[in-house]
């Protein structure tokens, strides 16, 4: 919780950063290698399906994952103060901080560079604070970036790990994962079902390398 509580205020503080620094581009109306920071750059190129049908049904799933663990916020229901209060004020917020740090994040960007003209080498964060002239801040962004796959990671530790106890919880009475996963730590948390979910994901980059896996999801 305290790791993800500094990986979350890292990510908070990144965002707010890049907004600020759109907003005033675009108050400003400052000049840029593609023209000029303008609210025309984000109402004045929209078409529909740009690049096709097929470009869009490729697109979708990873904006689709992009709003994936959403859900995570109940799972800490179970070890919430004041589950009733707390999950659902949490929840009901959740909405709110969607519109703020992800779409008008992904509006502020696209009235600095219109939205053809942003590059899919260079994190689009990244190139705003380039254009900013904070080429400093621009290459700070790429350790913001590692702390986000690191929260990533964080919160799916967590979630497989009570998932896991879960599952042995649920499991018949003399059973192996009854008996040995279905057990809380002196620290109040599922140690066995966690160090199982870790031990599985340090295996799962070993896939990387199959062209097996290569040939199953094309990349």
């Amino acid at each position: 919780g305290e790791t993800e509580f500094w990986f979350a205020m890292i990510k908070i503080i990144a965002i707010i950063s890049l907004v600020v620094t759109g907003i005033i581009m675009v108050a400003a109306n400052a000049k840029t290698p593609v023209g000029h920071a303008s609210l025309s750059n984000f109402t004045g190129s929209f078409s529909l399906l740009p690049k096709g049908k097929y470009a869009f049904f490729t697109a979708f799933p990873m904006v689709f994952f992009s709003f994936a663990g959403i859900e995570f916020v109940t799972i800490t229901i179970g070890e919430a103060k004041n589950p009733k209060k707390v999950i659902k004020k949490a929840v009901n917020e959740t909405l709110l901080r969607i519109l703020l740090f992800h779409i008008a994040t992904l509006a502020v960007i696209m009235c600095v560079i219109p939205w053809g003209k942003i590059t899919s080498g260079t994190s689009p964060f990244v190139q705003v604070f380039k254009i900013a002239g904070f080429n400093a801040v621009a290459s700070v962004f790429n350790f913001v970036v590692l702390t986000a796959a690191a929260s990533s990671l964080n919160s799916g530790i967590f979630s497989a790990g009570r998932h896991f106890f879960q599952l042995a919880e649920e499991a018949p009475k003399d059973s192996f994962l009854k008996k040995h996963f279905a057990k809380i730590s002196a620290n109040g948390v599922p140690a066995a079902g966690i160090v199982i979910s870790v031990a599985l994901m340090l295996i799962a980059p070993i896939m990387s390398f199959s062209s097996t896996a290569i040939e199953v999801f094309g990349t």
